[in-house]
């Protein structure tokens, strides 16, 4: 199977808009929770064979057994450090130009996420910078000793322990800093992803 043709396609944004009824305005709300919502993305893979027939309905049954319907992770080689989610559809095999093709789609998650979480350690008494991509994200933290942690004007008092999820730090685009007071092991985990 070659891969001849792929589409990654692209997010709509979910807008939310309310007409007023009498008047032109339109008023939108589509970020009234804080960040733009979206749909999922489609992506789209067109596979090409110059095996001869027979040997098609046996790549067709051994790809449908392997993938059809399951819900995988995507990687592509451009981008092979972030993947897609979601859900895969194989297509039925079709004569194409002299050659047999197969059309594979998944419904994914907007995102593409990071292959690796991101993992950021402190020992304590300093601000730590927290780099994010897109999509918001609550890291889990892991501390080997008593500390406070300080970010934007709201603070928590943190005993020893792993994967806390500290309510309110959630980290929105581009960066977020933390500041840390007491000496401790302090780790942050948590996985980016954009669009």
């Amino acid at each position: 199977m070659i891969l001849a043709h792929k589409d990654l396609g692209s997010p709509a944004a979910k807008k939310t808009t309310v007409q007023i009824p009498g008047s032109s305005v339109e008023l939108d709300f589509t970020e009234a929770f804080g960040d733009v919502p979206y749909n999922r993305r489609t992506l789209s893979f067109i596979f090409l064979s110059l095996a001869p027939w027979s040997d098609n309905m046996a790549h067709d049954s051994a790809v449908k057994n392997a993938l059809h319907g399951q819900k995988v992770q995507i990687i592509v080689s451009d981008e092979p450090d972030v993947y897609f989610y979601g859900r895969i559809n194989v297509g039925s095999w079709e004569y194409f130009k002299g050659a047999a093709r197969c059309i594979i789609t998944a419904e994914c998650d907007p995102w593409k996420y990071s292959v690796s979480e991101t993992v950021v350690t402190s020992a304590g008494d300093e601000t730590v910078y927290l780099h994010n991509r897109r999509k918001w994200v609550s890291p889990k933290v892991s501390v080997d000793a008593p500390v406070t942690l300080v970010w934007e004007g709201h603070s928590v008092a943190l005993s020893a322990g792993d994967d806390w999820t500290v309510a309110g730090l959630i980290l929105q685009k581009e960066l977020t800093e933390v500041e840390i007071q007491g000496t401790a092991s302090v780790t942050f985990k948590y996985r980016e992803a954009g669009l």
